[in-house]
């Protein structure tokens, strides 16, 4: 982290700026799960003071992205196998009831949900995995917020926080995982403007449990990797 060239940033919202930054390369998989967060040397890279950066580092624990142990400090969150089943029971359980509960909405409600399916596949040809992961995140949480309950709709963000940590991970380099991505959703937005919510409610649950399933097997498999602990994906 010596060579901090190119990462001071405006003085304005400084906290905002850094957590932006540390958010970005997170999401992108810059920096990988287990990387830790050493508060002095990132403000030093910064150009800000330490208690700006813990804010900023705060900011992103409450996130889900990072975690913070008392006597390790703050590091990258690695998600376990049992958090991703947790995280995808929840789902399971929220996201068709979602749907059940969106019965007799005009088409155009879920206009929005059309056009997050069609940008992921215009990026889906681009494998820029933090775009497509902002998008899931998207989709799905329009459809938790069909259920019209706010406290329910913030829990579940905060659950998407933790899961994009494991997003990022899906198969980077594979096109054609990218593009079934942008279909599956496509059809589940198509089967809701279609009035089919019974079928989409099902169609829904069978893409959580094969999600579920890849990202298990991918964090099985970087369990077994070792992890560079490393602040150069730091430096543009």
């Amino acid at each position: 982290m010596d060579d901090a060239q190119g990462l001071r940033i405006d003085r304005r919202s400084t906290s905002d700026q850094a957590a932006a930054v540390l958010r970005s390369r997170i999401l992108s998989g810059d920096l990988r799960p287990g990387t830790p967060l050493e508060e002095v040397r990132l403000a030093g890279a910064f150009g800000i003071s330490r208690n700006t950066m813990r804010e900023a580092i705060r900011r992103l624990v409450y996130e889900g992205l990072v975690q913070h142990n008392l006597h390790r400090g703050a590091m990258v969150r690695s998600l376990s196998e049992e958090a991703v089943r947790d995280i995808y029971q929840a789902r399971m359980f929220l996201e068709p009831s979602a749907v059940l509960a969106s019965r007799g909405r005009r088409p155009d409600e879920f206009d929005a949900l059309a056009r997050i399916a069609e940008e992921m596949y215009v990026v889906s040809d681009t494998l820029n995995w933090a775009r497509i992961s902002d998008l899931d995140v998207q989709f799905h949480s329009r459809i938790v917020d069909f259920l019209e309950t706010r406290r329910i709709s913030d829990f579940v963000r905060t659950l998407f926080g933790e899961l994009r940590l494991g997003l990022v991970s899906l198969d980077q380099e594979n096109s054609e995982f990218a593009l079934a991505q942008a279909r599956e959703h496509k059809r589940i937005a198509d089967l809701l403007v279609e009035g089919r919510q019974e079928e989409c409610a099902d169609s829904l649950k069978s893409h959580l449990r094969d999600a579920e399933v890849r990202l298990c097997a991918v964090i099985a498999g970087e369990r077994s990797a070792p992890v560079r602990m490393t602040h150069d994906a730091l430096v543009p």
